[in-house]
């Protein structure tokens, strides 16, 4: 038989059960010091948390700001840069402008100075040429001083062919075969195709100038109609010009040194082209040994009139007025 257990000492028992009582309270009030420590870790913990919210909060809140601010300024700096590009632009635009009209005035005075030059070299060619513009001499109807005694004789002889030819009608003009005998009889002072037609009794817009270089000839004509006949003398080796011109200036009288002639009661067709009396000295005297040569190619490329003609010419052909050379 198993031996009977040993007797059991009860008040060590209960002694150790008094003692796991003691410990098992004394971890209970561990139990409830820990668990009150921890209730109050709890709002200190939130507390701590609410703060650390509201720092991230806070900081959220100034860097939006910051970023908003920044989006601001670089909204400002965007609008300025717009605001500083249109004024520019503007600026260019105005200073293109003012370029653009400086250079057309520019251009405008350039033209208009070129158009004055050429206006006035075309009216003083003759200087050029025919001029060196001298006193102007006022040319009367009788013989110039010049002349004399000794030229009387071959006036009286031709005034019986200029009486025959002043009796002749306007339009009655020697032919080109008799030209030469005829420039031999010429009243070079005189009117060449009789008595002058009085002007007034016509419109001046349908005047016309019709010069015939064969024979030698200048024809006054109202419409289609001739009122008076010239005799001339056009240049030497067909150096008058021909063609359709217009009467453009015109003058009392010129010297030309280089040529030592001169001429008075000078009318401009072109440039220096002109119709003028026979030919004057340095003194304003006609050469009459020129002045014979009347109804025969003899100039340099002006038309010569008799000194009558020339001064009725000049007195009632306006500018303007067609001239045709043929």
């Amino acid at each position: 038989m198993p031996p009977p257990p040993p007797a059991r000492n009860h008040t060590a028992d209960r002694r150790h059960d008094a003692q796991g009582r003691g410990h098992d309270a004394q971890d209970s009030r561990h139990n409830d010091a820990r668990r009150n420590d921890v209730r109050r870790d709890i709002p200190a913990s939130r507390a701590a948390q609410n703060d650390r919210a509201r720092r991230r909060a806070d900081q959220a809140g100034q860097s939006g700001q910051g970023d908003r601010g920044d989006a601001g300024n670089r909204g400002d700096a965007k609008k300025g840069t717009r605001h500083a590009s249109r004024e520019d632009r503007a600026r260019s635009i105005a200073r293109t402008r003012r370029l653009t009209v400086f250079g057309m005035l520019a251009v405008g005075i350039v033209v208009l100075s070129l158009l004055v030059a050429l206006s006035v070299a075309q009216t003083n060619r003759a200087v050029l040429r025919h001029a060196s513009y001298g006193a102007e001499q006022a040319v009367a109807d009788t013989m110039p001083a010049e002349s004399g005694a000794a030229d009387a004789s071959s006036a009286d002889a031709s005034s019986t062919d200029a009486s025959a030819s002043a009796d002749a009608t306007p339009t009655d003009a020697p032919s080109s075969d008799d030209s030469a005998t005829t420039a031999q009889a010429i009243d070079w002072q005189g009117a060449s195709g009789g008595a002058y037609p009085d002007m007034s009794q016509y419109d001046s817009d349908n005047l016309s100038v019709q010069v015939s270089l064969a024979e030698q000839r200048v024809y006054i004509k109202n419409g289609d109609d001739t009122i008076y006949t010239m005799i001339c003398s056009s240049g030497m080796d067909d150096t008058t010009p021909t063609g359709t011109y217009y009467i453009q200036s015109r003058g009392e009288s010129f010297y030309n040194p280089n040529e030592q002639l001169g001429a008075n009661y000078w009318v401009s067709f072109y440039g220096d082209y002109l119709f003028h009396t026979v030919p004057t000295d340095i003194n304003g005297e006609y050469i009459v040994s020129e002045a014979e040569k009347l109804g025969e190619p003899a100039s340099h490329g002006c038309l010569r009139l008799t000194v009558s003609d020339a001064q009725w010419f000049y007195a009632n052909i306006p500018d303007g007025t067609r001239v045709d050379i043929a």
